[in-house]
């Protein structure tokens, strides 16, 4: 920065700016605008005895290159919002009360890391701070540190909030562009102390950790593996999850009772977990090498058995080697009940595969866990149709109904043939899904028929997860949604008679909830045609539009409806658009319907609309029948009653007395 004031108010700044921002995640300093030389000058000249004119300019021959990041977005949308919190809520204050006096709110201490204790065992652990370029003087305050560490003693289950202390000197005095390394020491219970983990960045760290006692035999406890999950808390605090390397998830509709058998460490050690629907846990680590059977707790009973087939984790010794089993709980009180059927996936993650430590007598060879134990259904069902899904499994007693966007669980044997029937409301016409073992991820296509045995096709597609679990999607090649206000019917081109799904009461009022279409043929016209209902003019002829395709884009129609004299022909002009679905509907094109024109009415009164060529104030019933009402804050779709008249709008207020158009 070199500056040059002169006695006139006139100057000269050389400088070269940059700015630089703190990544909470990875507890680093980024670059937000790079190095950027600039020369200001600015000139005073005294106009009048008083008065001034200042001249400002401003000179580069560099270009500003700026670092737009997500994470420096958050980082400012964050500031914002605290920032603003605060200053509404003085200024709110003031309002309230005209002889407050704002005093400044206290700033509460912020603790920047806690740690969560999710071993299953009591430990203790303490803080360092180390030098990243290892200097002398840094290595001596280290070891100053270790004569003086204090241990901090945290229970199974329990969060302790924590910071890294550095002496007396404020944090302001020192300098922050000296890369420091925030490290815990971690000692649990029964085994020995574990080598320094960082904690600056976000992210999964593990250390292998021996008994403090050595083994002498299979009832001593085994060399462990701790993991230490880092995450970032919307608080910006860190919190420092120390477990064991094994969870288990599930991903069932029902909770699950784990049962866990220790009989490798100790007799007769058996401990039960709950496992709840969504939800995943790590294993404590002394029961890391149990037996696990399960059981699901449906509807709060515990009438189901513990699965007779347990579920083992050590053979899993690299990806490649996931498995995935079925089993099953059998009722405890109604031998005739279906088994309740779940698959065990078991996965193993990304952890680096190790020399494994060879046990008592060389005999045994403790596997380290790096597992992840997953429950979900044999089958899951989902609808991606806009009304609910009525299916059946063929010789069995599983059958239901699926929401509009749900998922359902058939327990099923997926390592046999079943058959799944498919019917909807309005269609007792039914499709099926024969579905083999091992048959792999295909899609199909399934018939239903409506009352009048016109067929539509909805599309089937079977995906596979974890090895093996079946997923069936049910969804719709086309949804036509109808927003115009008026009762419209469609069909295909060409075709003599109305798509599936309409009868006579869409010849009446419009249809709110979409309308499912497909055409019979992958290679036939893809076009359709429109009209409105019989209703809606009840003495007049409607007409098909000119044919539109369903390709992405939009377009206009003109609805005609004939009169039965010489008068002319009420038309109404539609917008159509055509669009895929988003997100798990991409598979589904939507055609969308709207009209021209929509109005709002966001005033306190209630208006009633009109054309002007109808806007009189003698008693027409043929005018009346045009009249649109709009109640406060809602809306209407509108349509020119008479395209061929002049296209002016008149309103009056129906709340207030004598109101004229």
């Amino acid at each position: 920065l070199h500056l040059k004031q002169r006695q006139d108010g006139s100057g000269s700044l050389n400088s070269r700016l940059s700015a630089s921002y703190y990544n909470r995640e990875l507890s680093a300093w980024e670059p937000c605008m790079e190095p950027w030389g600039c020369t200001i000058d600015w000139l005073n000249t005294r106009l009048a005895s008083t008065a001034s004119r200042n001249a400002i300019n401003v000179k580069s021959t560099e270009i500003v290159n700026l670092n737009i990041t997500s994470t420096f977005l958050d980082l400012a949308r964050m500031v914002k919002v605290n920032w603003g919190e605060d200053y509404y809520s003085g200024v709110e204050a003031a309002e309230d009360s005209s002889q407050l006096t704002l005093t400044p709110r206290r700033r509460t201490p912020f603790v920047p890391f806690a740690l969560k204790n999710q071993t299953g065992c009591a430990l203790v652990f303490h803080c360092r701070v180390v030098a990243a370029d290892g200097g002398k003087q840094m290595r001596h305050e280290e070891e100053a540190q270790d004569r003086e560490r204090v241990w901090l003693r945290v229970t199974d289950g329990e969060t302790v909030p924590f910071t890294f202390e550095q002496g007396r000197t404020k944090a302001r005095h020192q300098s922050s562009r000296q890369h420091q390394l925030h490290q815990i020491v971690v000692r649990v219970e029964g085994w020995r102390e574990i080598k320094p983990v960082s904690v600056d960045r976000v992210g999964t760290f593990f250390r292998n950790v021996g008994a403090v006692r050595p083994s002498s035999s299979f009832t001593d406890l085994p060399p462990v593996r701790l993991v230490f999950s880092v995450t970032l808390e919307a608080g910006a605090r860190k919190l420092v999850t120390v477990r064991s390397a094994l969870e288990v998830e599930n991903k069932l509709a029902s909770p699950l009772r784990l049962k866990l058998e220790n009989t490798f460490l100790r007799v007769a050690d058996v401990k039960e977990v709950e496992l709840l629907s969504g939800q995943r846990l790590p294993l404590p680590l002394l029961y890391c090498w149990a037996s696990i059977t399960a059981r699901p707790v449906v509807h709060n009973s515990h009438n189901w058995k513990y699965s007779e087939q347990p579920i083992h984790w050590c053979h899993i010794l690299s990806p490649s080697d996931n498995s995935l089993t079925l089993h099953a709980s059998s009722h405890m009180l109604d031998s005739k009940a279906p088994p309740h059927r779940f698959l065990a996936a078991v996965r193993r993650l990304g952890f680096p595969q190790e020399a494994l430590a060879i046990g008592p007598g060389g005999s045994k060879a403790w596997v380290q866990p790096a597992h992840r134990l997953t429950f979900l259904p044999p089958v899951t069902l989902t609808n991606l149709l806009p009304c609910a899904l009525e299916y059946k499994v063929q010789d069995s007693k599983l059958r239901g109904s699926v929401r509009p966007g749900a998922e359902m669980e058939l327990l099923v044997d997926i390592f046999g043939i079943y058959v799944v029937d498919f019917c909807l409301d309005g269609f007792p016409g039914t499709g099926s899904l024969i579905m083999q073992p091992n048959s792999g991820a295909f899609e199909a296509r399934i018939k239903l028929a409506d009352n009048r045995s016109r067929p539509v096709y909805l599309n089937v597609k079977v995906s596979l997860q974890y090895g093996g679990a079946v997923n069936i999607t049910a969804f719709a090649p086309y949804w036509i949604i109808n927003k115009t206000g008026l009762p419209l019917l469609f069909r295909q081109d060409g075709d003599k008679m109305e798509a599936a799904g309409q009868y006579e009461e869409h010849e009446m009022a419009r249809m709110v909830t979409p309308l499912l279409f497909s055409f019979p043929e992958r290679d036939s016209s893809q076009a359709l045609v429109a009209r409105v209902g019989q209703g809606l003019h009840p003495d007049g002829s409607p007409k098909w539009c000119k044919h539109f395709y369903v390709q992405t884009g939009s377009t206009v129609r003109r609805l005609r409806v004939q009169t039965p004299d010489k008068r002319p022909e009420w038309v109404y002009i539609v917008g159509i658009n055509v669009r895929p679905g988003r997100g798990r509907y991409r598979l589904t094109t939507v055609i969308t319907l709207s009209p021209r024109f929509q109005l709002y009415n966001q005033s306190q009164h209630k208006i009633q609309f009109s054309q002007h060529c109808f806007a009189t104030s003698f008693q027409d019933p043929g005018a009346e029948k045009t009249f649109l009402t709009a109640h406060p804050a809602s809306s209407l779709a509108f349509h020119w009653p008479r395209i061929d008249m002049d296209q002016l709008l008149c309103m009056r207020l129906l709340d207030v007395p004598g109101s004229q158009w």
